[in-house]
Parts: C-alpha cells; structure tokens; sequence
C-alpha cells in the first residue's frame, strides 16, 4: 500500500527501518524496544503531516494514540478517509 510505504520512508529518516522486524510496529515508539527520542517522534510527526497533507489531531497526542507505528497508520487512514 501506498500509504505504508511512504510511512516506512518517513520512519527511516530517523533511523527505523520496520521491514527489519515487522513485530516492532506494535511497541511503544518511545519504549526500550525502540527507543526513539521525543525529537525524533517531531520530526515523524511534521513529515507525516506534511506529505500526507493531513491535520494530526490534538487529542490523538494528548491521548496517546500517536505512539506506535499501526497507531499512526491508523490516523493516516482515518484522517485522509480511507477505511
């Protein structure tokens, strides 16, 4: 899919390549296992917006949901409408 591959590029820029270890894309982007810096989180998060020309909701962050790979996936999904 189009969307998980530019997801993918987004997350390799900060150094995750989830095609390594599929079984990643579940666990807490900031947790031990892979243990990605806040600044970094930012950077996935301006470049998610910007080339998804999408709006990440605020209660998505404040509620916790912008925290794993399938999370983000997820808002992608449901913020440009697709099922």
């Amino acid at each position: 899919m189009e969307i998980e591959k530019k997801l993918e590029d987004i997350f390799r820029y900060v150094g995750i390549d989830f095609g390594v270890n599929e079984k990643l894309r579940g666990e807490n982007l900031l947790g031990i296992k892979i243990g990605l810096k806040a600044r970094d989180l930012l950077i996935i998060y301006l470049k998610i917006e910007k080339m998804f020309k999408i709006k990440i909701p605020e209660k998505a962050i404040v509620n916790g949901e912008f925290n794993t790979y399938w999370s983000i996936l997820d808002i992608i999904k449901n913020e440009k409408g697709i099922k």
